[in-house]
């Protein structure tokens, strides 16, 4: 067959030659879609020749097996196509079959088989609804897609009610927003014994892609990182349980959720992301481990996480994790990040965290930390950072830092937890505390605490018109629009994020309360500083040319203002202090002391006064330091 000018193919077809001539194209009739695949593999009908086992599909278009991140009603359709397409009713004609070599498809079961495409956005597996089993099965996508926040063009996509195991997978995709797997509705997932790795596109490709679809190319700065594909992405009431199992990307994020739904009701966070006896990796220089929002658990269950930026980021409402049974957790940067979190619990057992910087930094806002046991190695040895969003904002491409000075708010006591009524996914909670609590216990700690939070008041007007988020990209590029149109993972500050209130504030709309840091230490041994401070950063303005400067800050403890420090040691905890330390309450139990290290006395002053540091229940302006003796007059 040889096409010149534009061809409307009305049917499938098999062929042994197709000649397209330059500036010509082959097409399906309107409401069809067509899909090339050249001796097993799915290709871009590009001008050229073409010669070998050639078959041209024409299918129907696939109905999205997800919600909230797609077409409003009455958009067109997306153009899903895929080499095989499983619902509830088995088997679909309504795919390019040939694009699958070498396998079966028996029942609800698929054994073995290749998958191989070129082309954009051409998913190799779709799963709308049904129960299946998936074993020996290999993929490999080396397409572009336009939105991975829509599933399109990633290596599995699954949906609707379904529920999939996996056993033995191989996804090796390679592409621009080319995700491995992509769920969404109430799909439930488990991949065991299987490897997965993602690879994004090259500079040269990022910016031809860019030049056709601008901001489609790559997440922004605000991530704190770089890059274009996600290796998994879990959405809206979906969820995915890995065991045994390699997953990698070299860029963006690896294990991603995205879009989560607004629960119906009030409740704990869901499990969304489960990893077990895993090795979850970032190769490249940019991007993240692990990403939390809004309904959302992520649990890492004996694995292994490391990324060059933030190994794990929350964000929104309730949103958490768990790192237990001697997971290893690796940031280059930072440990955990959390934005606009009201609450949120992560759980820190029986494991160590390794960052390159501080191993928890929380901007403006309150979760709830949980360590046991853990191993906690922050390389610049600050365990926690408290600090003002630095967060630019969606579609703005910089934010000045550092421009608020603390106010006394006369309301707000520093000298014990605050609870406040807040809104959480719209359901109202009459007495929420709006503090950070975190309790640390049974381990030794060298590091510091920091509380450098200065209360600065967020925009609380009408919210700017803007497409609605799709994931953890909030912000845009210097000179261009928002990467990838709406974020995943996160939207900023100014923005609605997946699942309710804006970033960058604890409700749409609500008070933007003082936060307080609560610490427990519970039979832990801790040599550092603890203290409110004030938080800096190293330049005056973040932008996309500097971008390794979001969340870097740094800390010079200072008297409390409204960021209160109200301490508990109990349980034989014994803190060796470092510098000096300002709080606002101070509980020591009979069992537990404050020394120095090198045994002199401790100085502490209450109110402008010296007390003894002993056993009791201190609050006012509290400071302690090492008493050091008047240094003798030189002659």
């Amino acid at each position: 067959m040889e096409i010149n000018g534009i061809y409307q193919l009305t049917e499938s077809v098999s062929l042994e030659k197709l000649v397209i001539a330059p500036e010509s194209r082959l097409e399906a009739p309107e409401g069809k879609l067509l899909t090339v695949v050249v001796d097993g593999v799915e290709i871009d009908p590009v001008p050229g020749e073409y010669a070998g086992d050639i078959q041209l599909f024409v299918t129907d278009y696939i109905e999205a097996p997800m919600e909230g991140m797609h077409a409003r009603p009455g958009d067109p359709p997306e153009a899903y196509r895929a080499a095989l397409l499983l619902g509830k009713d088995g088997l679909s004609a309504n795919a390019a079959s040939a694009a699958y070599v070498g396998g079966t498809v028996v029942g609800n079961t698929v054994t073995g088989g290749v998958m191989k495409s070129t082309g954009e956005c051409f998913n190799n597996l779709i799963i709308t609804d049904g129960s299946y089993t998936v074993k020996d099965l290999t993929i490999e996508n080396t397409g572009h897609s336009v939105d991975d926040g829509k599933g399109l063009g990633c290596g599995i996509l699954a949906g609707g009610d379904s529920e999939t195991v996996f056993e033995n997978l191989t996804v090796k995709n390679r592409g621009i927003r080319n995700d491995a797997i992509v769920t969404g509705h109430t799909a439930k997932m488990t991949v065991k014994n299987s490897t997965i790795e993602c690879v994004g596109g090259t500079p040269a490709e990022i910016q031809a892609v860019h030049k056709i679809r601008p901001g489609k190319a790559c997440m922004t700065y605000v991530s704190g990182g770089w890059g274009t594909t996600r290796a998994v992405n879990v959405q809206n009431d979906s969820s995915v349980r890995f065991e045994n199992c390699t997953i990698k990307s070299d860029s963006w994020g690896v294990l991603s959720t995205d879009g989560i739904s607004s629960p119906k009701e009030f409740h704990e966070p869901k499990t969304r992301i489960y990893a077990k006896d895993c090795d979850v990796e970032l190769t490249g220089r940019h991007g993240y481990g692990s990403y939390s929002i809004g309904d959302c658990t992520n649990i890492f269950d004996h694995t292994r996480m490391s990324a060059p930026d933030v190994a794990y980021k929350v964000a929104n409402e309730l949103a958490g994790g768990e790192f237990i049974n001697g997971s290893q957790i690796v940031g280059g940067r930072f440990g955990v990040m959390w934005q606009s979190n009201q609450g949120g619990k992560l759980v820190v057992k029986d494991s160590s965290i390794k960052s390159g910087r501080s191993t928890f930094i929380a901007r403006s806002c309150f979760p709830n930390i949980y360590c046991e046991n853990a191993v906690l190695e922050p390389g610049n040895r600050v365990i926690l950072q408290m600090f003002d969003s630095d967060d630019p904002g969606f579609g703005k491409s910089e934010v000045e830092v550092d421009t608020e000075v603390a106010v006394k708010d006369p309301a707000h006591d520093v000298t014990k937890a605050q609870y406040h009524p807040v809104s959480i996914w719209g359901f109202e909670q009459e007495n929420w505390c709006t503090d950070l609590q975190a309790t640390f216990k049974d381990m030794t700690i060298v590091g510091d605490f920091y509380n450098g939070i200065t209360n600065a008041k967020k925009p609380m007007g009408p919210m700017p018109a803007m497409p609605k988020p799709d994931g953890d990209k909030p912000g845009a590029p210097a000179g261009g629009p928002p990467a990838g149109g709406p974020p995943a993972g996160g939207p900023p500050a100014g923005g609605p994020p997946a699942g309710g209130a804006p970033m960058g504030m604890p409700g749409m709309n609500q008070k933007n309360y003082p936060i307080n840091l609560v610490l427990t230490l519970d039979n832990v041994k801790l040599e550092g500083v603890i203290s409110a401070s004030k938080a800096q950063h190293a330049v005056k303005t973040i932008s996309g040319s500097n971008r390794k400067e979001i969340y870097q800050v740094y800390d010079a403890p200072q008297p409390v203002v409204n960021n209160g420090v109200i301490v508990s040691l109990k349980n034989g905890t014994e803190w060796t202090i470092i510098g000096h330390n300002y709080l606002s309450a101070l509980h020591i139990d009979e069992t537990s002391v404050i020394r120095t290290p090198d045994g002199c006395d401790v100085e502490m002053i209450v109110d402008g006064k010296e007390v003894p540091c002993v056993p009791g229940d201190y609050t006012g302006d509290i400071f302690i330091k090492a008493k050091q003796l008047p240094t003798p007059a030189m002659f």
